[in-house]
């Protein structure tokens, strides 16, 4: 019997090994498609941002313009590394965390870790944006127009440029999360049936032993 309950755990963990080798390759490619669209959202957010602030466009002039537009696009062409910084970061991916039994597919949406991942992403045109005044990422700087890019928990301290609005994760990403979250279920379900059987298989020594005595 303690075979059996042997060869079954060792089946259902081959199983759960092949689930999470799965989900890494999704993983993956739901960062390759994250880069085009940091590389759109990034062109047009800061062609946006420029033309809303047209008085100090026109006053840092053209010269300076066209250095922080060549600033932007290369921000703009190292959007791969961007995103591998910000998207290899273990402890927002389910399979590759030790908290598994937080519930990452609620709802079909992204994971507000997954999203705050991809703001942090954003924040990073803010931070050359700065430079000039267009953008402020830091709570330190008087009043500004608008929102700071930036995230802290402590005023003044550990500030960290984000993008602090809202985000349309486009459905190419969202579609392909949603094969991440089948994936968690299916694990989720390996797991309880292997502790139920480690959990039967411990209860039927304890039987046996009883009985032998």
């Amino acid at each position: 019997m303690t075979e059996n309950y042997e060869t079954s755990i060792l089946n259902y963990e081959s199983v759960l090994s092949e689930i999470i080798n799965k989900m890494e390759e999704v993983r993956i490619r739901f960062k390759r498609a994250a880069v085009p669209y940091v590389k759109e959202w990034m062109g047009h957010t800061a062609r946006n941002e420029i033309k809303e602030n047209a008085e100090l466009a026109e006053k840092i002039g053209e010269k300076r313009l066209k250095e922080l537009k060549s600033e932007v696009n290369a921000l703009i062409e190292s959007a791969v590394s961007i995103v591998d910084v910000h998207l290899d970061n273990n402890s927002i991916w389910w399979h590759l965390n030790d908290q598994q039994d937080r519930s990452y597919y609620e709802n079909n949406r992204i994971p507000d870790d997954i999203e705050k991942a991809i703001k942090y992403i954003f924040g990073q045109l803010g931070v050359v944006l700065s430079k000039d005044g267009f953008i402020n990422v830091s709570s330190a700087i008087g009043q500004h127009k608008y929102k700071a890019w930036i995230e802290s928990g402590n005023k003044y301290l550990d500030e960290k440029p984000i993008f602090p609005y809202a985000i349309v994760i486009p459905q190419d990403m969202k579609t392909i999360f949603i094969e991440y979250q089948t994936l968690i279920k299916s694990a989720q379900e390996k797991i309880k049936t292997i502790e139920a059987l480690k959990k039967e298989q411990k209860q039927t020594k304890v039987a046996a032993l009883w009985d032998s005595l």
